[in-house]
């Protein structure tokens, strides 16, 4: 009773697991390892299956030892995998293990009359399928030989094998692996079924998303270029006024920003996606670094009289210096306070840093009071090429690039990136980074480059 007891407080535990099988993350790791992480998942559980039926079915204690020892050793793999993600050494682990169980199995349960060969097929084809270059020729190599090694063993040295001790018995095994097996087939093949039918989902969405970005870059690029050539060829008039003049070239040079802001995030994007990006950490004076941030926009904000800005930072850690790559952090909370100051006509701006409770994360912040995020856009507004307002027609210009490149230099940074917001009433963008403060001799070292 208590060897039944524990394995079903056992069963209900990985339950749990099984629940959320199909939810898996596409961007996560690859076909083959989410793949390998299921069949390593089901098989673990059903592994747990066959401990308890072949108990109730009262088959000798070695079966069911076989399968409990087996099944322990998947759990243990299975909780390695999730915790490291150690794709590569798993795999090996779990060829290990299934090998010897399949050895074990030949071996205890009449050789080529018991069920071994029908899981030997399963167990190579799912092998197959999450294995990738060498290390997949390697496991087709050991399964063959192996197989080489049931024959060998089944006509050489018969006396081995542990043959039945009745036919209901050997009816019974094959039966309950037939089943097991049939039972572990099901939930793989709609995994697979679902992967692909989400791949070719997001595959449809990612070309719908790029139409949209080449049209609305058609548009981001070709009002700014008309407004330049214009007021430039307006300027060729002599007999324009020095205050008409004055304003065509704030045009002009206004409508140039805009473009150089579209080239530089598309620059940075490419950056990114190359890889080619490199952190140079340095001493940060963050309530000098957000008064620079706030400065760069001294002009935008002259334009907007009705919005106020203001620095929050705390009482104890006013003067805080940290370490981090200041040219990568200015580009986000730029980015930040530059989407707040388009979408704000009225109210505050605010910029700040706080720290955790237990001082091992800095927060950086930019609030406003504009028109807000809706709720329905918060789960994409991070993605490239969206925007919370994806009508052509919309309000406020914008590539839809400026919050994804925040959100990937964000996760160079090894931080984190979330917004706070109510239609009508504002949004807070709030930046999560690991804090390090900047030594002594790295603050002087800094201020000796800067003079």
């Amino acid at each position: 009773m208590f060897f039944f007891s524990f394995f079903m407080t056992i069963i209900k535990n990985l339950l749990k697991e099984f629940r959320s099988f199909f939810d898996f993350d596409l961007n996560n790791s690859g076909f083959t390892n989410v793949f390998f992480v299921k069949t390593l998942q089901i098989t673990m559980l059903l592994g747990y299956g066959g401990v308890i039926i072949s108990s109730v079915l009262i088959m000798p204690s070695h079966i069911v030892f076989n399968f409990f020892i087996f099944s322990f050793l998947l759990t243990m793999l299975y909780l390695y995998v999730r915790s490291f993600e150690n794709f590569l050494i798993s795999k090996i682990a779990f060829l290990i293990i299934d090998i010897s169980f399949l050895n074990t199995l030949f071996l205890l349960n009449g050789g080529i009359n018991g069920p071994t060969l029908l899981v030997f097929v399963i167990c190579f084809t799912l092998f197959v399928f999450f294995t990738e270059h060498l290390f997949q020729k390697f496991v087709i190599g050991v399964f063959l030989a192996n197989l080489f090694l049931f024959m060998i063993i089944q006509y050489k040295f018969a006396y081995l094998i542990h043959d039945y001790l009745n036919y209901k018995m050997h009816f019974a095994d094959n039966i309950l692996i037939i089943f097991v097996s049939i039972v572990a087939e099901i939930p793989l093949v709609l995994f697979i079924q679902r992967y692909f039918v989400k791949s070719k989902l997001k595959m449809e969405e990612a070309d719908r998303l790029k139409s949209a970005f080449l049209a609305n870059m058609s548009h981001e690029i070709r009002t700014p270029m008309n407004a330049i050539l214009g007021f430039s060829e307006m300027l060729r008039d002599k007999t324009i006024s020095d205050t008409d003049k004055s304003h065509y070239l704030d045009v002009i040079r206004e409508n140039g920003k805009i473009l150089l802001q579209l080239i530089n995030n598309i620059m940075q994007l490419s950056k990114i996606d190359a890889e080619i990006i490199n952190l140079k950490e340095s001493p940060i004076h963050l309530k000098t670094f957000l008064s620079k941030v706030l400065e760069s926009f001294r002009n935008d904000l002259q334009r907007k009289s009705h919005i106020k800005t203001s620095i929050e930072v705390p009482i104890n850690d006013h003067e805080l210096v940290v370490l981090n790559d200041e040219l990568m952090l200015f580009q986000i909370v730029s980015n930040l306070v530059a989407n707040a100051i388009k979408y704000t006509d009225y109210g505050l701006i605010q910029l700040g840093y706080f720290l955790t409770e237990d001082r091992d994360s800095l927060i950086i912040f930019v609030s406003d009071t504009g028109i807000g995020i809706p709720e329905s856009a918060k789960e994409f507004i991070f993605d490239r090429f969206r925007q919370a307002d994806e009508d052509y027609s919309r309000d406020f210009s914008g590539s839809g690039l400026g919050l994804s490149i925040c959100k990937e230099l964000t996760l160079l940074l090894r931080g984190e990136i979330w917004v706070e917001s109510k239609e009508k009433v504002g949004s807070t963008f709030y930046l999560s980074l690991p804090l390090h403060f900047a030594s002594t001799d790295q603050i002087k070292i800094k201020k000796h480059q800067m003079n």
